[in-house]
């Protein structure tokens, strides 16, 4: 209403300011200065409802700024999950896990993230990696996904994982920061089988040398080091009993068979680092000995190794090949 109160005004001075001829007249016409500033303080609409009272900003520095609806910013994100179910799940499976693990399995996965698919393969013999496609990914058995996830749950944005009925899990994807890109990684379980022949799958490489049966993994993680020879003893092809054969041992560690035959350690070079070493309690061993030829061959069966822990583990069967029998050092 007030906007066409003014219209009508502005049309009236105009009108004025014209001649007979309906020209302004620059005489009449008023001016209005450049400075001059019209501010409507109330006005009454058609509903007969006062308007607000329109307040123009301050320019007092002392005055408190004007509220906002604007929350301040945060760093601080809401959990994308449900940390306290996630930590109960992991324990279950962790528990389940312990129950069934194997002794030695064939472990193979595809890790997930922006970068070309892999599929690795990792051989674990008592939670210990001792073969590997690949040396550069961390993960080497189930007990380090379980650590991965741990923390996981702890720390990041988001953790989806699944588990089987052994509590091994199949699938995880973690999104440590919403707010990064291409930050998101996690693995694709494809199989895991136990080993059932420890000895004849995994202790592929022999060691001849003197009288005895020595065999190791590949990685020098695992041996089985079986000496014949006690004293003046003289030995003898046959069929004995394992657990009459002293220190008949399966070490742990690394680089076990280094320098192996050998006197003479040159500088540089790894000696072996044992980790844990258990001993062969059950089982057979037959000796087949070749003099002429200089070597010596021995059958295992049902070999039984007592653990660290006092559990006794069945590492099956093997053949041994010594090709230097009664050959030693210097």
């Amino acid at each position: 209403m007030i906007r066409h109160l003014s219209v009508v005004i502005l049309a009236a001075l105009a009108l004025a300011a014209c001649g007979d001829d309906g020209r302004l007249d620059p005489l009449s016409a008023p001016t209005i200065a450049p400075s001059t500033t019209v501010v409507a303080t109330t006005s009454v609409p058609d509903d007969g409802e006062p308007p607000a009272t329109s307040v123009p900003p301050t320019t007092d520095p002392d005055a408190a700024p004007p509220p906002t609806t604007v929350p301040p910013p945060t760093t601080t994100l809401p959990a994308a999950f449900d940390r306290a179910a996630a930590r109960a799940e992991l324990a279950a499976a962790r528990e389940r896990w312990a129950a069934s693990a194997p002794f030695a399995y064939r472990l193979r996965y595809a890790p997930v993230c922006f970068c070309p698919r892999q599929e690795l393969e990792v051989l674990v013999l008592d939670q210990v990696r001792i073969a590997s496609s690949t040396a550069e990914y961390p993960w080497g058995h189930v007990y380090d996904w379980f650590g991965e996830i741990e923390l996981a749950i702890e720390t990041a944005y988001l953790v989806e994982v699944s588990y089987d009925e052994r509590g091994v899990p199949t699938s995880l994807w973690i999104d440590e920061d919403p707010m990064m890109a291409d930050e998101e990684h996690g693995m694709e379980l494809l199989e895991l089988t136990p080993v059932d022949e420890v000895l004849a799958e995994l202790f592929t490489d022999d060691y001849p040398c003197g009288e005895g049966f020595w065999a190791a993994t590949p990685t020098q993680q695992a041996a089985l080091l079986i000496p014949l020879r006690t004293g003046d003893a003289e030995v003898t092809a046959g069929t004995d009993d394992l657990a009459t054969v002293e220190n008949a041992e399966l070490r742990l560690g690394h680089d076990l068979m280094a320098n192996w035959c050998d006197d003479v350690i040159e500088p540089g070079e790894p000696e072996p680092d044992v980790t844990a070493s258990w001993a062969i309690v059950g089982g057979t061993i037959t000796v087949e000995i070749d003099d002429a030829a200089g070597t010596a061959t021995a059958e295992l069966r049902r070999v039984v190794a007592r653990r660290s822990d006092g559990t006794e583990v069945l590492l099956g069967d093997a053949t041994i090949t010594n090709d230097a029998w009664a050959v030693y050092a210097g």
